[in-house]
This record gives structure tokens, sequence and C-alpha cells, in this order.
């Protein structure tokens, strides 16, 4: 093989992490009102998670780099918080109509901090021995055959790293519905849900690196050393906000028309002015129908259709997807030990993304 090649001769990564997730939760019902329901839940989590010493190792040749061994190592920890609550109301305003709100409120946040130490040793190929640097076996002017053999695209030989992310999410939800009896068979529904998000996701990176001879000043490095090594330090931020605001359209319908038929069908049309992925949808259609036939106590047929529609149509990313699915059962139990299904599903999924 040619020893100038891209390679990976050994990889090991080591990461054990420890977690613990305890919850607490209260909920809440109440029918005191005459006409009027009422239901809330609170929740509660919080989450610490610790990798005492993150270890990844590597051996081989990056070609453009010539990186013949990279060691990373270091403590790590986060901790996510999450709290959650939702409140129904639904007041009858009389034996037919209803009028039906529901407000969901979400919020988590996961900060982590990471220390990490990274060293990387250089050789020119596979054959090369990826040297320490000492100035006992590369004295100036740093020319010795036992110097680290880096190239201008060399990385620093040693980098101290602290960074700080943050990861955030508050959204706030709220679904209103009307429905109404027509018969006593009969029901239907329209509604309208808006929500708003907000993702936060910030990173801040402090950088120390060493940069040791030959080229010792590349990567743009001044600040030489005695030892000819070269010192810098960088500090990387991103500050992100993504607001999502949506809004959705709402239907539906449940039918039972004789004892042995029962129908539904729901809808949901949704419009979004931002997408927090490239596959996350502006748009959105869902359809869901189900329907069941029990023309005898011991016989059952029923069916279903699933359709999901959505789309992210902004120039760069053209994002289209859906997900259909439809089947059908049939259940037969002629005696109370014996008893046959079957069952016939089928799912068309598909997605394209302009990347």
């Amino acid at each position: 093989m040619n020893p100038a090649c891209n390679a990976f001769q050994s990889y090991s990564r080591w990461a054990p992490v420890r977690i613990s997730y305890p919850t607490e939760q209260l909920t809440f019902q109440s029918h005191y009102f005459r006409n009027f329901d009422l239901s809330a839940r609170v929740s509660y989590s919080s989450s610490d998670s610790t990798i005492s010493n993150w270890s990844e190792n590597f051996s081989g040749l990056s070609s453009r780099t010539r990186q013949r061994v990279g060691l990373i190592r270091g403590p790590s920890s986060s901790e996510r918080v999450v709290g959650s609550s939702d409140l129904g109301v639904t007041v009858h305003v009389s034996e037919k109509l209803r009028l039906v709100d529901s407000f969901r409120f979400s919020n988590f946040r996961i900060p982590g901090l990471w220390n990490l130490n990274t060293t990387q040793l250089f050789g020119a190929t596979l054959l090369s021995t990826p040297s320490v640097f000492s100035l006992a076996t590369c004295p100036p002017p740093f020319t010795a055959a036992t110097c680290p053999q880096h190239s201008a695209s060399s990385g620093a030989d040693v980098t101290q790293d602290q960074r700080w992310d943050f990861l955030g999410q508050n959204s706030k939800r709220n679904t209103f519905e009307l429905e109404y009896d027509f018969t006593r068979r009969i029901t239907g529904l329209v509604g309208y849900r808006y929500e708003d998000r907000k993702i936060t996701n910030n990173q801040v990176d402090f950088c120390d690196l060493t940069w040791y001879p030959s080229l010792a000043r590349r990567g743009g490095c001044t600040a030489t050393q005695t030892d000819g090594s070269c010192q810098t330090t960088t500090t990387l931020t991103t500050n992100e906000v993504i607001d999502v605001h949506a809004n959705s359209l709402l239907a539906g319908f449940s039918a039972r028309p004789t004892d042995q038929i029962r129908t539904s069908f729901d809808l949901e049309l949704f419009s979004a002015d931002n997408a927090p992925t490239r596959i996350s949808p502006r748009n959105l259609q869902h359809y869901k129908g189900r329907f069941s036939y029990k023309p005898k106590p011991w016989l059952d047929f029923s069916g279903t259709v699933n359709v999901l529609e959505s789309r992210d149509n902004v120039p760069e990313v053209l994002h289209r997807e859906h997900n259909r699915n439809y089947g059908f059962t049939t259940t037969l139990n002629p005696r109370p030990r014996f008893g046959f299904e079957f069952g016939y599903n089928y799912e068309d999924v598909y997605s394209t993304t302009n990347i």
C-alpha cells in the first residue's frame, strides 16, 4: 500500500456515563361547578449526567494535516431541567354544545461543561515516527529529522479547551375546540391551535493552543516562546435563537349510525413561519380515519387510514415528505378458547431535501 494514504490503524473511544433522572408530577381534576370541567397537571424533573473522563484515541494518518496520533481526554457534565404544565377546561354550553380549551407550557434547558485536552503527533507517512517535541531531540533551528514533521496545514500540537454549551426550548401551545352533538350518534368538532416556540442554542469555547516546531508559526501564530514553540488563545462563540410561530386548523367527526358500525375522521392543517431544522415542516396536513363493523358478537372488521404530508418549501431547503398508512384487520372469535385474526398494512414513506 501507499504509506502516504489516509488510514485508520486503530481507534477507540471510552465515555462511561452516569445519570439520574427524578421526576415529580401533580395532577388535579374538578367537576365542582355545574357544566364546568377542569383538569390540570404540573411536572418537573431535573437530571445530572457526568462523564468522569472522556477518552478518544486515534492512530493512523491524515495526509492533509500529517496527523499520526490524536488523543482527546477530559471530564464533562451536563444537566437537563424540564418543567411542563397542562390546563384543560370544558364548558357545557348545552346538552349538545361544548367548548374545550387546553393550554400546554413546556420548558427545558440543558447546560453543559467540558474540560478537554487534545494532543496530536505528526508524521509525513505511515512509516514516519510520530515524534514528541523536545529541545534535546529537536534543537534550533528545528530542522532535525527527529523534529515533529508538521505541514502548513497541521493543527496545534496541544489544545486545552474549556467549553460551555446551552440548549433550551420554551414552548406554549393553546388548542380551542367547539364540539357539537348533531344527534345521539353523530358528533363533530372544529378547532384552532396556536403554538409559540423559542429555541436557544449557545456555545462558548475557550482554547489555549500550543504550536511546536517545525513551522511553529503555522495557523497564523506569532507569539513565539523561548523554546521555539508558539502560543495562541481563541474564544469561539455561537449564539442562536430560533422563534417559531405556528397555526393549525382542526376538524373532525365521529359517527355510530348503528350499534354495529363506528367511524371517525380527524384532520389538521398546519402552517409555521419558521423551521428549526431542515426536516421540520412549515406546512403540514394530517388526515386520520378509522372504521369498524361488528355484524356478529364474534366477528369484527376494522380499517384505518393515516396520511401525513409535510414540507419546507423555502428555496434553499425544498424539503418534502409523506408517510401514508392504510390497513385493515379481521377478527373472529367463534369459541371462547379459539380465535383468528388477519390483518394487512400498506405504508408509503417518502422524503427529499435539497442539501
